[in-house]
């Protein structure tokens, strides 16, 4: 019996596992790799289309593999006007919709507050835009459903960037011999591009590091040769009239026009020295822009630092010629030496600052035949008018009288400059600002800005220009003058159907007549008596008590003349608001099952009176649109807009 216990014993014990330690063993975990985070742009898994159309934003990963992290592109603009899809964009700074940028990742963005940051130029200038992940809209070519970046600019961010550089036209209007010869692709002569966004327009105002259209390298640190491509590059110039004696040189501010209307020859020593001057180095074209007693040496080309001697009522008055451009900040020019001056050539594009000089090809004052936009381009003036012109667009200029108003031939660039210059803030058509760089940022629990791209976007630009207006009822579409900065100091700097008043160009669609147009002259102060309104500064004269009224629209005040209906005015925002009852189809909510509602909802809309032919009239009272409250059609149906405490409307 104790035999077959111990055996029993024995026998369950070499069933048991023979290693009894008093200590209980982790299991080993097997061996793990952490996955390596990229840190270039250049080890992200690469999609399978990198084009510059579009691409719905998420790298593609095996089910199967590790998940990598994966890094947030940015590829392109989403242009808000045709749709396409742009690494470069160029938009009014007063720009006032939405704009899109699409990338790669982007859908990683869903559950974050971002906002994206435009740095600016040289400075690197700040402009934070809040955004928001979203879909495309209809209208974008190729249309493709695609997550993007959707930027809201109802605040006009970029209103107050300052434009503190200047666009240079770099379209190659080469033929095959390498000469500009400004034609189409079937031999029509078509000129320069005059359209500021023209896509090969480049703002110079990067630092070269800042540059995407620079190729550097080890060897190669400067752009300093022929035909090398820094196109954003700093660089500055301005149009610059004669130097007088203090060696001080004149700013132009007139056209190549006789201003006054009594022939070109008539013009006195006070128009001729501000009056822009000729982009070539003929002689005769100089003398005769400046209707000239003598130039030089006789020389039927120019020299550097030319003795202008302009002669009135018998007495002479000296001058010097030092080019047509002048450099701003030279010392802070990253084109240097060979890049600054050459021409169109077989070999090269000129993508330069000049074509010619008379000192050096690196020097930056003594250039001309500038590639300054805008280039040589027509112009439109009134019948009679007599203007330096040609059909030859980089040629010698001629006296030529227009017959009949519309385009002229070909004049200098510098008279569009000129003739489009807002004084006050020292802007013109060719003044713009470009982004450095571009970064998309979120904050974390602490409140720390966090960077979501692996480092700031060099590659996308965003230039900004001029303020635009476009009036599309009684413009047609077309810009508006007076907000285009179009200067003048008489009716003919101005065009067909325009007329100068304050030194600004009007269409008289926008206002009734002109001050030339009208016998009575003055710039009369608040309070006191008058007749019309061309005697007000203010150009509001109260007729109900015979004396100027107060009319000011600003940032800071707010006072409007607010002439009743049958009163004279000048322009629609001098007649009095009217209060009209706007309708839309707004949305409501949704039902239980998710559906959208709408509703017909009326609101008070202050809306300036009509002036036609120079009396004001009532507005005309928007119609109520078809709504069927029992059947709704919500498709059209818009975010309700924000109300005052009256049931004014504010803003959408």
């Amino acid at each position: 019996m104790k035999f077959s216990a111990l055996f029993f014993m024995i026998f369950l014990l070499s069933c048991i596992n023979t290693d009894l330690s008093s200590e209980r063993k982790i299991p080993v975990k097997p061996e793990t790799i952490e996955p390596k985070v990229p840190t270039t742009n250049r080890e992200i898994p690469k999609p399978r289309y990198r084009g510059a159309g579009p691409y719905d934003g998420s790298i593609e990963q095996d089910d199967d593999g590790p998940s990598t992290p994966v890094a947030i592109e940015l590829r392109n603009f989403i242009d808000p006007i045709d749709g396409t899809y742009q690494t470069k964009l160029s938009l009014p700074k007063n720009f006032g919709g939405t704009l899109f940028i699409a990338g790669i990742n982007i859908t990683q963005l869903n559950n974050k507050l971002v906002k994206v940051r435009f740095r600016f130029g040289r400075e690197l200038e700040p402009v934070d835009v809040n955004a928001t992940v979203g879909g495309t809209t209809d209208g974008v070519t190729p249309q493709v459903a695609m997550q993007v970046l959707q930027l809201d600019f109802k605040g006009k961010p970029f209103e107050k960037v300052r434009l503190l550089y200047h666009l240079f036209d770099y379209n190659d209007y080469r033929d095959d011999t390498g000469k500009e010869v400004f034609r189409d692709d079937v031999g029509e002569l078509e000129g320069p591009t005059s359209d500021p966004l023209d896509t090969s327009l480049y703002c110079r105002g990067l630092n070269l590091r800042d540059d995407p259209t620079f190729e550097a390298s080890s060897e190669n640190q400067k752009c300093d040769q022929q035909g090398e491509r820094c196109l954003y590059t700093y660089a500055s110039i301005r149009d610059k009239g004669l130097i007088d004696d203090k060696n001080l040189a004149f700013n132009p501010t007139e056209m190549q026009i006789d201003i006054l209307g009594e022939e070109y020859l008539n013009e006195t020593i006070v128009e001729a020295v501000n009056k822009c001057l000729p982009d070539n180095n003929y002689t005769a074209n100089l003398k005769g822009v400046l209707n000239a007693y003598s130039v030089g040496s006789g020389s039927s080309n120019l020299s550097y630092n030319d003795l202008v001697v302009l002669k009135q009522d018998g007495v002479e008055k000296s001058y010097f010629y030092q080019g047509p451009y002048r450099a701003f900040n030279a010392s802070g020019w990253q084109v240097e030496g060979n890049a600054i001056t050459y021409e169109s050539s077989k070999e090269h594009q000129a993508v330069g600052i000049y074509q010619k000089n008379y000192l050096s090809p690196g020097n930056h004052d003594s250039g001309y035949v500038s590639l300054l936009f805008p280039r040589p381009v027509r112009n439109t003036l009134s019948r009679e008018v007599q203007y330096w012109g040609s059909e030859n667009i980089l040629g010698e200029r001629f006296l030529e009288t227009l017959v009949s108003s519309g385009n002229t031939l070909f004049m200098d660039g510098c008279n569009q400059r000129v003739n489009n210059l807002n004084m006050f803030a020292n802007e013109g058509l060719s003044s713009c600002n470009i982004t450095a760089t571009i970064e998309i940022l979120t904050t974390d629990e602490n409140g720390k800005e966090i960077s979501l791209l692996r480092q700031p976007d060099h590659q996308l630009k965003l230039q900004l220009i001029r303020p635009s207006l476009k009036d599309s009822e009684t413009m047609g579409g077309q810009e508006v003058l007076y907000q285009s900065m179009r200067s003048c100091s008489t009716n003919r700097s101005c065009g067909s159907g325009e007329c100068c008043f304050n030194k600004r160009c009007w269409d008289r669609n926008l206002i009734s007549r002109c001050a030339e147009d009208d016998d009575l002259l003055g710039h009369l102060g608040i309070g006191e008596t008058c007749t019309s309104d061309f005697q007000c500064s203010s150009l509001c004269c109260d007729q109900s008590r015979g004396v100027c009224a107060v009319h000011v629209i600003s940032e800071e005040e707010t006072t409007l003349c607010a002439k009743a209906p049958g009163q004279t005015c000048v322009d629609a925002q001098f007649c009095r608001k009217e209060n009209l009852t706007t309708c839309y189809v707004v949305k409501t909510g949704t039902d239980p099952l998710g559906r959208l509602e709408c509703a017909l909802r009326c609101y008070y809309t202050p809306t300036f009176g009509r002036c036609r032919n120079g009396v004001c009239i009532s507005p005309l009272q928007p119609s109520v649109p078809a709504f069927d409250p029992v059947n709704p059609d919500c498709s059209q149906a818009i975010d309700p807009p924000i109300v005052n405490d009256n049931g004014s409307i504010i803003t959408f």
